[in-house]
């Protein structure tokens, strides 16, 4: 969660200045968005929401890549103007295959098998992430006002009530029996019987 706020408030001041002197038009632009928009969040959101052991270090690996990967056509076309006063590096091989307003068909690709590489080389998601992935794609119906997090979580609880449910209410690891009396303890004859002294039916009536 810090890491993609972080993330909007980097990329939402990148904008602000290259919006003050664009050096391009409008159109132009809104295609670098496109193509930003393409490389880093697009690749995140598909992977994480399809499949399930999609985890935390694939996505930042991916994102990470997927920024280097947008930046270097931009650079090498000068369009921050921070290089060789506004030329860029003017890498000619660069410019033709990877231009900065189509970097996506090349690095889109890239950024999701980092993303697929890493999530596999590294340990899984939780359970309950699992759970939320594969809820996300249940034909189970929910509630209108219900999210996947809270219908996993109502699963949980009713799984583990189950599990506790079916074990045997134990005392010290040992099953508890609560219909015999411990032998070391002497039985008062006076309260057997509601508290009433035994009855003793070979007496005679006189």
């Amino acid at each position: 969660m810090l890491v993609g706020r972080l993330s909007i408030i980097a990329l939402g001041t990148i904008t602000t200045l290259a919006a003050l002197d664009p050096g391009q038009p409008i159109a132009a632009l809104v295609g670098f968005a496109f193509s930003l928009a393409a490389i880093v969040l697009f690749p995140m959101f598909f992977i994480g929401l399809w499949w399930e052991n999609a985890n935390r270090q694939g996505a930042l690996a991916g994102m990470t890549l997927g920024l280097v990967l947008w930046f270097i056509p931009m650079i090498n076309e000068g369009n921050f103007n921070l290089i060789n006063g506004g030329e860029g590096l003017g890498i000619e091989l660069l410019s033709t295959w990877m231009p900065a307003i189509g970097s996506a068909l090349i690095a889109m690709p890239l950024v999701i098998v980092t993303m697929v590489f890493v999530s596999i080389i590294t340990d899984e998601p939780p359970e309950k992430t699992k759970m939320m992935v594969r809820q996300c794609h249940s034909p189970d119906p929910m509630a209108r006002d219900a999210t996947a997090a809270e219908v996993v979580e109502r699963k949980l609880e009713a799984r583990d009530a189950a599990t506790d449910g079916g074990e045997p209410a134990t005392d010290g690891g040992q099953p508890t029996d609560v219909s015999t009396t411990p032998s070391d303890q002497p039985v008062d004859e006076g309260q057997v019987d509601g508290g009433r002294p035994p009855v003793d039916n070979h007496r005679e009536d006189t």
